[in-house]
């Protein structure tokens, strides 16, 4: 099998382990109207503010905010990435 191949493989597994895990815990009800998340949300991105992530994470967040009802900050942390 190709590297290539068994990359693809892993990462399909990771994801139908994490889909599996987040699945199974128990959820608890949320009336509607009720916010789960709190009203201001950091998003780190681990690289340079101007960087090309940088700007689609500030897209991203601008977008989410109307769905998810909540502020989303973007934080510029450079070497957060581990």
């Amino acid at each position: 099998m190709s590297m290539n191949r068994k990359m693809i493989i892993a990462v399909l597994l990771l994801t139908l382990i994490v889909v599996t895990g987040c699945s199974a815990s128990p959820v608890e009800q949320v009336e509607e109207g009720e916010s789960v998340l709190p009203d201001k949300v950091t998003l780190v991105v681990p690289w340079n503010p101007g960087d090309m992530t940088d700007t689609v994470a500030r897209t991203y967040a601008a977008v989410l905010e109307k769905y998810l009802g909540s502020n989303l900050v973007v934080v510029n942390q450079p070497g957060a990435s581990g």
